[in-house]
């Protein structure tokens, strides 16, 4: 983590008019909270916490003018399950340093275009005015690349209170995963221990999806709970989305469809087909690839840390499900809270699927009974 970073936390989400921003209007139901923000560094921050359920949608459908053809559908994606109840802010101690999230969205469809980004955030202070950016990335393996949009927003006259801001943003795109996040800065005036700004967050959604912050465009990203936010689902964003034509199914990436050799650091099951490989990150900064331990069946096997061959982190399986299903389905289970990312590699098609797990939360049973549409 960067050493500069401090971290100060809570809050939850709320409407707002704007002027380069689409007009959004939500209805608060609040329930006061107590909660500490965690510091990496002495300071910390207290902030009280509203709890409110997601209301009516807050950005405005697009008018017909700007649907071109039948075969366009706008649609709403989110992750998060609709109520915030927490906000983050990770807090900067050099000049120019401000806070950035991102998360990884699914799209409807491989092409289309984001219309709005909507980011729900809290303030402690009364602000003349904010300014903060959208940020769109590139997705590669469960982690950003290469910036797709950059765009400054600017909202006057924040009052001292919660808001969510649905940002007009209009940006083609051709990827169906891609991560979308904000960047905002500390508020001048804000107490000691405090960003004044803080971003919602969904600590009990039904599910997740890889996320990261840093407090300074030339830092590494790091996962959220690296910050010490361990109870993080979901980030309070979503966005509106126009697809084009029907949703074709889930793109496969590739991997070199050659025979599966097994070592020290690879797994070859279901009759050597699947090549599995596994990355680690441990809460310590180690990282690097975990060690493939004896295959307990021909389709099921496990990994460990290096050097502990008899501590077993993850166990992975694959299934030849294609008799009932046509499908060939990958199972996985984890004893662990470090970070692992799972790359599982059809060598006879070349298909390749990975799964990643984040830093300093109990592992997510993978049970993908869609994994590989590639049977005999």
């Amino acid at each position: 983590m960067n050493p500069h970073a401090q971290v100060s936390g809570d809050h939850a989400r709320r409407p707002f008019p704007s002027c380069c921003i689409q007009l959004g209007l939500l209805t608060l139901l609040a329930t006061l909270l107590a909660s500490p923000g965690i510091s990496q560094t002495a300071v910390t921050a207290n902030r009280s916490s509203d709890v409110l359920q997601r209301p009516a949608r807050a950005v405005t459908a697009l008018s017909t003018d700007s649907i071109v053809g039948s075969t366009q559908r706008q649609e709403l994606v989110m992750q998060w399950d609709g109520t915030a109840e927490d906000f983050y802010a990770v807090v900067g101690t050099l000049p120019g340093e401000a806070a950035e999230f991102i998360q990884l969205l699914t799209m409807p469809s491989d092409s289309g275009t984001i219309n709005t980004v909507t980011a729900c955030f809290g303030f402690d202070v009364a602000v003349t005015d904010f300014t903060f950016e959208v940020l769109v990335l590139r997705n590669s393996g469960g982690l950003p690349t290469t910036v797709l949009a950059d765009e400054q927003f600017e909202l006057p006259g924040v009052t001292s209170q919660d808001l969510c801001i649905a940002a007009t943003l209009d940006l083609p795109v051709a990827q169906r995963r891609i991560f979308v996040g904000v960047r905002f800065p500390e508020i001048p005036g804000a107490t000691q221990g405090s960003a004044g700004v803080f971003l919602g967050a969904d600590q009990n959604g039904p599910s997740t999806s890889p996320s990261f912050a840093r407090v300074h465009p030339d830092d590494p990203w790091e996962t959220i709970q690296s910050f010490g936010f361990p109870d993080f689902r979901n980030l309070a964003i979503e966005l509106e989305f126009t697809s084009e034509g029907e949703p074709p199914p889930p793109p496969l990436e590739t991997c070199p469809a050659v025979a599966c050799i097994e070592d020290d650091e690879t797994l070859c099951l279901l009759n050597d087909r699947f090549q599995v490989k596994a990355d680690f990150r441990d809460i310590a900064g180690a990282s690097g690839p975990a060690k493939a331990g004896a295959e307990i069946t021909p389709d099921t096997g496990f990994f460990h840390f290096p050097g502990q061959p008899n501590n077993v982190e993850v166990t992975t399986k694959l299934i030849d499900a294609c008799g009932p299903f046509d499908r060939l389905w990958f199972f996985a289970a984890g004893m662990t809270d470090q970070e692992f990312t799972l790359k599982v590699c059809d060598t006879e098609t070349g298909a390749l699927r990975t799964y990643f797990d984040p830093l300093d939360k109990i592992f997510t049973t993978i049970t993908d009974t869609s994994a590989f549409a590639t049977c005999p």
